[in-house]
């Protein structure tokens, strides 16, 4: 098999099938891991693929000017947000401009990045996605807006971004990049299976919600507008916990040349984790952003955002993904392995981590039975 770059390293980006002029790569998920592969019948040894891989040749970073913490202005906005709204306010911003916004949005079962030019498109692009999403016509697109003099904000995970960045091939004015602190993203194919064990299919969401305010559950509105939650109040549900164990990202997450405080975007945004402000602000939401061009952040003080100072020292302390990578769990290649044998996807974390899975087990037919607060879960 002949890869782009090394292989189980692909990051899924996809510049590379989009810039081959023969369509002669195509990106194998394989679950565990991905990798761009070459049809050797159908290359022209053109290298344009290797040129644009990020993970052959990844971009050069920086350290921040600027931290900020805060939130939007908008207290509706901030409400629905997943945590203190930078990512639906950056966008509002550009769009106030006549400006173009390239982020993920779900739709018709699938994870992909789209051009939003009206407030809103912007609705379903709202909250986190923990997922890999499909980047793969997107960056063709933003190049050939901002060649037409259009602005664009290009909102993605730190892959993608240096995916866009290496596709455009240079700086221009009127293209505003923003990565996100990222843990590591799955295969889409996961998600799937989690869901098979309901008897749901993506394609019967019309919208997906991994996280709220207060707890990291998936949940979601079917195509009829019934509402699925997969646990009571506050518990995880076991897509959420194997996803914060980091028990199954794609290969590559484990080794991210981006999850380090120097960073190749002009803005990162995430949620503002450690923060000295007040428990109120916390319940209500409050992100991180670090300005890393003059650019990102002249961007950012001119949204409807209120911005504060930020204990540094505390944000990396409680934001690993900006110090180093996640680390592999020991228990990885048992999880992908039991998968493998078509176990339950629930069954499959359960036997990865027995513990945790009874603790919340019991946690959540407790609030289920009235015994415990829901808030307490």
């Amino acid at each position: 098999m002949k890869t782009v770059c090394e292989i189980d390293k692909c990051t899924g980006c996809a510049s590379c099938k989009t810039i081959c002029p023969r369509e002669a790569i195509t990106i194998q998920d394989n679950i565990f891991c991905m990798n761009a592969v070459i049809n050797d019948d159908l290359c022209i040894h053109c290298d344009k693929c290797e040129r644009v891989c990020q993970v052959n040749h990844p971009l050069h970073l920086n350290y921040p000017i600027k931290w900020y913490q805060g939130w939007c202005k908008d207290k509706d906005d901030r409400r629905k947000s997943s945590s203190g709204g930078f990512a639906y306010v950056l966008s509002k911003q550009i769009i106030s401009e006549n400006g173009l916004v390239a982020s993920c949005e779900f739709f018709n079962g699938q994870f992909t990045y789209t051009l939003s030019e009206s407030f809103s498109q912007l609705d379903n692009k709202r909250g986190s996605k923990y997922v890999k999403s499909n980047p793969t016509d997107i960056y063709k697109l933003v190049l050939k807006e901002i060649n037409a003099g259009r602005l664009v904000l290009f909102i993605g995970l730190p892959c993608h971004v240096a995916a866009l960045k290496n596709y455009v091939g240079r700086e221009y004015d009127n293209l505003f990049t923003v990565d996100l602190i990222c843990h590591g993203s799955p295969s889409p194919k996961l998600l799937e299976l989690f869901l098979q064990q309901y008897g749901f299919k993506l394609s019967s969401f019309k919208r997906i919600r991994f996280r709220d305010k207060t707890s990291y559950k998936l949940g979601g509105v079917l195509k009829d507008n019934t509402e699925i939650s997969f646990t009571e109040a506050s518990i995880k549900d076991r897509y959420s916990l194997g996803f914060l164990k980091g028990l199954f990202y794609t290969e590559n997450c484990y080794s991210c040349v981006y999850a380090t405080q120097k960073r190749m975007s002009d803005l990162t945004i995430g949620d503002s984790w450690g923060s000295e402000l007040s428990e109120d602000e916390k319940h209500k939401g409050i992100s991180l952003v670090l300005c890393l061009t003059e650019k990102g952040k002249k961007l950012i003080e001119r949204c409807e955002v209120d911005l504060a100072t930020v204990d540094i020292d505390k944000a990396l302390a409680a934001n690993h993904q900006l110090r180093e990578p996640s680390i592999m769990p020991k228990s990885r290649r048992r999880f992908f392995e039991i998968i493998s044998k078509g176990t339950a996807f629930n069954k499959a974390v359960f036997m990865c981590y027995p513990k945790t899975c009874v603790r919340s087990d019991i946690k959540n037919l407790l609030i289920k039975i009235g015994f415990l607060n829901s808030s307490r879960g």
